[in-house]
């Protein structure tokens, strides 16, 4: 085995075990949070992209698996702020010489997920490093040689992970480029990985032993025979994999609540709602609207973990098929998604449907007149309305702080349906489930442009936390809202 490593091993092997050393339960401990410097170290990241790269060559070393979101920005903040220069071959001597840098490589080695990957005794455990950064074992001679540079060379067992991938990155051997090749495959669909975390649900869906198992073991699978196109497949499999939920996942909170369903009809293009940020926000957005309105009072949607609970579903009809029903498209929908096992009882869905009607942007049930529990956003739709662009050409709220816009004042408004607003006993009942009151009532329908801003008018159709006479739906006394927060 060709070993030239030259004055990068020396220094390796003049390294010596002291300095303090900090660990975490979980993984590497953050020597210090971005805060002021937040922009600045973006910046810097930017400018000089092999910062990423060597936190991506750590990640695998120690980690076998991409960097998250999190750790990528927390990490590249920290080898700049400790003026580190970004390559691999030069860390080395950084170790010898810098305390706080020899920590923050001592956490990535010292946390119990690297220390499960890789094994106490030194011939095992350069077996294992073998085996997760080059995929393969070492041969006799590499064995002794890293074995005896631990034992008796000065070479820390927490700067030998990064020290191998280092050593194979500048082998010329037919087997070092064979190494090398490997190693820059996984480096790159590590950083195409971790730059594809651009949403909050994708970020958020990497986390957890389970993940990073699931991870360590699609890295594994990248080989030097592993090109662009094969990781990028390998990259949107992945995705999909551990963001998207084709089933309702278990409820956080028991209760009456709401669950958002992302469908597509078969055969239907798949925009991947569910997996960007546009539908959290909107829900946001109506849903901070409305406690603005009620005094703190939001609807109850369905989490998991912390995060709203999207459900993807392919839907066993076309949409020129649910287009054949007409005026029935939406009951048609409800049935097949009740027949595919989807719906529960206790609680009502909204559905953003990627598909057409040219009738409607959106349609509900009105209990008890008209049964289900089904809300129906036609994403493509193409109505028109006086002063109001076609559904399609609507956008969701900015963001989750921004105020509604029609699209999601729309949803609301068929989640009041749902729910069973406006009951035809109400004073101002009109047109089967809304108001005449004024064009700013959330429930209005006329001739007036439709100008959503307020939550009933006159509170007395369908909100009134003081009541409304008996037989009037009454948003304030629902399950699904929750108490004033």
């Amino acid at each position: 085995m060709k070993i030239p490593y030259g004055a990068m091993f020396a220094a390796v092997l003049l390294a010596g075990c002291g300095g303090g050393s900090e660990s975490g339960k979980d993984g590497p401990i953050m020597l210090g949070k971005m805060t002021e410097a937040r922009s600045s170290v973006a910046s810097a990241a930017i400018a000089n992209p092999a910062y990423g790269t060597l936190v991506q060559q750590l990640y695998i070393s120690y980690f076998g698996r991409p960097a998250d979101v999190e750790g990528l920005a927390n990490f590249q903040a920290q080898l700049i702020g400790l003026g580190v220069t970004p390559d691999i071959q030069t860390i080395t001597e950084e170790y010898t010489r810098n305390p706080s840098f020899r920590s923050l490589i001592d956490s990535f080695a010292a946390s119990e997920e690297s220390k499960a990957l890789y094994p106490d005794g030194t011939a095992a455990f350069v077996t294992a490093v073998f085996k997760n950064v080059l995929n393969r074992t070492p041969d006799l001679a590499g064995l002794e040689f890293w074995t005896n540079a631990i034992d008796h060379g000065g070479l820390s067992r927490a700067n030998a992970a990064q020290s191998i991938m280092a050593g194979a990155l500048i082998n010329t051997s037919a087997q070092g480029l064979l190494d090398a090749t490997i190693i820059n495959r996984r480096v790159a669909f590590s950083t195409a990985f971790s730059a594809a975390l651009n949403s909050p649900v994708l970020a958020k869906s990497y986390s957890g032993q389970a993940v990073a198992a699931d991870l360590r073991a699609t890295v594994a699978a990248v080989t030097a025979d592993t090109d662009a196109t094969t990781s990028g497949a390998l990259i949107d499999a992945t995705l999909l994999r551990l963001a998207r939920a084709s089933a309702d996942r278990d409820d956080e909170v028991p209760g009456a609540q709401v669950h958002v369903i992302y469908a597509v009809p078969a055969g239907g293009a798949d925009l991947r709602r569910d997996l960007g940020s546009a539908l959290y926000d909107s829900v946001d957005s109506y849903n901070n609207w409305l406690a603005a309105q009620t005094g703190g009072r939001k609807l109850r949607f369905d989490l998991y973990k912390g995060n709203l609970d999207i459900t993807f579903v392919r839907l066993p009809r076309t949409d020129d098929q649910y287009v054949a029903f007409g005026d029935f498209r939406r009951d048609t929908i409800e049935a097949d998604l009740k027949a595919g096992g989807m719906l529960k009882t206790g609680k009502i869905y909204t559905v953003y449907y990627e598909g057409t009607n040219t009738r409607t942007c959106a349609d509900a049930p009105l209990p008890p007149m008209l049964a289900g529990q089904v809300s129906v956003m036609y994403l493509n739709g193409l109505e028109g309305r006086p002063g109001i662009l076609p559904c399609n050409q609507n956008q969701f709220a900015a963001s989750a702080a921004a105020p509604p816009g029609y699209l999601d004042f729309a949803m609301l408004h068929e989640i009041v349906h749902t729910l069973g607003g406006v009951a035809s006993p109400a004073p101002n009942h009109v047109l089967g489930g809304h108001v005449s009151t004024s064009p700013t009532d959330l429930m209005y329908a006329g001739s007036l442009p439709w100008q959503p801003s307020v939550l009933d008018a006159n509170k007395s159709n369908y909100y009134n936390p003081a009541g409304l006479p008996a037989g009037v739906f009454n948003l304030a006394t629902s399950e699904y809202l929750l108490p004033a927060q």
